[in-house]
Parts: structure tokens; sequence; C-alpha cells
């Protein structure tokens, strides 16, 4: 194309940055929703006339734009799950999402605007490869995972095929199980948790109840990766943070409820694919949801799968994810 109305950068990204097997890697920057957005598209190898879509929602990364993915990369294991879909000729969207793309904080868990994200790079992919088509799947891990289950057909310019979540998170049990003893190590996504609410709710004041090693710990994980965030947290325990039953407090408790609710949608198919003993994302949690989709009229496979952990859903799921992407999409 030679005239771009979403695109406004696109520069190559290193090599080390793109999962094994892609042709090409590029971080773009576009106007999406007021604002100028950022994100990465990767390409598959070899000369394809035409490419469907994967629009990727990631796993949480951070809250600033320090932690960008089209900047530092994707987790490495997604980066390898990603791989299967360009080897199965995909064209990769992946949104940095907002905060991420230097545009505030990101809102975690931020599943309604992840989600507008999700779709609102699709767009700007095309722009830069014309031969990407506009036949597109979402899909998304953890909390990429609960907003690919938000996402909402984007209208006339895309042919939206349905979504991909893989552990979708339940917010609300997994935060009160691990704020319910004072005396457990604390996890790194209550404080960010806390912070995303405060970003997008003025009257949160969460300093109100912190301890003051909480509040300090609050306002200093901010510009930190997860590593960074888990070593900043590892000498404290939920107590000293002043987060002992948070979850049970009423505008945490509504926030988390909100994630759990999925909007009418006319999004026909879903794939959701989880791990057995999962505390993230426990297979019944995941079928109350399958059970609303349903309800709402999607078409809807749910498959779990045993002997792993929460990142493990990425390789045992591999496979059916693909089948099901090439029947839907390809």
């Amino acid at each position: 194309m030679t005239t771009w109305t979403h695109l406004a950068e696109v520069c190559p990204l290193p090599p080390e940055l793109w999962p094994a097997g892609a042709g090409g890697g590029y971080r773009i920057r576009y106007r999406d929703s007021g604002r100028v957005s950022s994100g990465s598209v990767f390409l598959p190898a070899g000369e394809p006339a035409s490419m469907p879509l994967l629009t990727w929602a990631h796993c949480f990364v951070g809250l600033d734009r320090h932690s960008a993915p089209s900047v530092c990369g994707l987790p490495r294991v997604e980066r390898e799950h990603l791989s299967g879909w360009l080897a199965r000729g995909f064209a990769v969207a992946a949104a940095d999402f907002k905060g991420l793309d230097g545009c505030g904080l990101s809102p975690f868990p931020g599943t309604h605007q992840i989600a507008a994200d999700l779709m609102g790079i699709c767009p700007a992919a095309r722009e830069l490869d014309e031969r990407i088509e506009k036949t597109v799947l979402a899909g998304g891990f953890c909390q990429g995972g609960r907003a690919a289950l938000h996402a909402a057909h984007p209208g006339f310019e895309l042919n939206y095929k349905g979504a991909v979540a893989l552990a979708p998170p339940d917010y609300l049990p997994y935060f009160t199980e691990v704020t319910a003893d004072a005396d457990r190590p604390a996890d790194a996504l209550i404080l960010v948790l806390l912070a995303g609410m405060r970003g997008t709710d003025a009257s949160f004041r969460p300093e109100d109840f912190l301890t003051r090693t909480g509040a300090e710990c609050l306002s200093a994980i901010t510009s930190l990766s997860v590593r960074q965030m888990r070593e900043l947290l590892a000498p404290y325990t939920v107590g000293d943070l002043g987060v002992h039953r948070v979850a049970a407090r009423t505008p945490v408790t509504a926030a988390l409820t909100r994630c759990r609710s999925l909007p009418p949608t006319p999004t026909k198919s879903f794939l959701v694919c989880t791990i057995e003993a999962d505390p993230v994302s426990p297979p019944a949690s995941a079928a109350r949801s399958c059970a609303q989709l349903a309800g709402n009229g999607a078409e809807v496979v749910h498959r779990t799968y045993t002997g792993g952990a929460h990142m493990d859903v990425l390789g045992l799921a591999a496979a059916d994810v693909l089948e099901w992407a090439v029947e839907h999409a390809v």
C-alpha cells in the first residue's frame, strides 16, 4: 500500500525477538482509539501469496512501557507457541496493550481494554503487508486468554472467525486464595492488581489500608518487569504488605467479578484450553465461561490437559490449537 491510514511507523525487530521460523519481524506504531499505540508483527517464512492473521494477546509482562513486548520481546514460551502458527502460514500481530505502548499505566487485569487492543492492531498489520487477509483469529494466554474471550467483532474491515483462550484466569478465586493467609509469601500480582485498579479509578486508595512497606512496593512496581517485581517482594508476606484478604474488599471484589462476566458477542467459535491442576485457570471456572458463551449462541470447545503447570498449556495444547485454527481460518 502507498498510503497509510493506521500505521504511523515501522521498524525491523532484531531477529532474536522473532519466534523461530519467522520470515520477518517488525515493531509498528499505529493509530488506535485516539492514541498512537505499538506492537509487533511477524510474517511466516517463504513467499506466501496470502496469510490469515492471528492477533495475539500476551500474558502479563509489566505495567508500563519498560516492559513492552515490541521492545523487550514476547515471553519465550509464547514465542515458541507462535512458531507453530507461523509454520501454518499465519501472520501474527501482537499489540503491546495500553500502558505498555507508552500511554499511561496498563489497567490490570484490563480485560475489556486488552480485548479492544487485540482488535485495534489488525488494520495496521494489514497495511504493513497487503498479503495479510481480512480473515482473523484472536488468541491469548493467561491475562491475554481472558481478554480473548471478550474480543468483539471489529466490523466490516475484518472477517473475524473466533478466539482461542489458553488458561484464561478466574481472578476472584485466585486472589482470594493468595491473600487468605497473612503468613503466605506475597504474590507480586496482588500489588499489580491494586496498581491497575488505582490507575482506572482515582477514588480507589490502596494506600489507606496498605502497610508502609506495601505502599512503597506499590509505587516501585510500576516500572518493573515481572521478574523484578518478584525479586522485590521475595522477602515479604501478605501480612507485611497489608493485603490480607484484600479480595474481600468491596471495590476489589467488584473489579474481579466484572472480569468473570462475558458480554454477549456475535463471535461464533471459541476454543478454551486449560490444565487440570492449574489454580490460576481451574477447568471448572473455564467450563462456566464456556457455558456462558454457548448460552450466547457460540460454538465452544473446551479441552483440558493433565500433567503440567499453568505455562505448560502453550505446549500441551499447541497441536489442538493449530488444528482448530486451520479448520476455522484456512
